[in-house]
């Protein structure tokens, strides 16, 4: 899968917001992730990262966990993941980190909306998505 298969999706509400992540989270993916959940006010509210749909979780993915679980301490909100695959637990578990996360069932698939009153703004997730495809590869502090 490559990096025109990664597609990040924005949902908020008003005590959380749910980011829905689609193909490999890896090396070359993560920085694009990193710049979209790095736009978001969180503060008192639930992030929650809709991995259901997620085919590789690499490392790097790792990292980016890590410094959210960081930021989420820091700024006072709540990271859950879910529909997290077998593969990314097992990451979890080889390096002792699973007990750092909340983890949860896949969450149920939103309606489709075929009415083009209800398109996604041109500024949702996606579109910030493609907007940083150019990003460089994933570096941690």
């Amino acid at each position: 899968m490559g990096l025109n298969d990664f597609i990040v999706d924005l949902t908020e509400q008003p005590e959380r917001i749910v980011v829905s992540v689609s193909g490999d989270i890896d090396y070359g993916t993560c920085p694009l992730l990193s710049r979209v959940l790095d736009t978001l006010a969180l503060p008192g509210r639930i992030l929650v990262l809709d991995l259901a749909r997620v085919t590789f979780m690499g490392t790097s993915f790792l990292h980016v966990l890590l410094a959210l679980r960081a930021r989420a301490i820091d700024e006072e909100w709540t990271l859950e993941l879910a529909g997290t695959p077998d593969q990314g637990q097992s990451v979890l578990e080889l390096t002792a980190t699973r007990g750092l996360f909340t983890l949860r069932p896949a969450l149920a698939p939103a309606p489709a909306v075929n009415d083009a009153d209800h398109q996604a703004p041109p500024d949702t997730a996606r579109g910030a998505a493609h907007l940083a495809r150019s990003a460089g590869p994933c570096r941690t502090p």
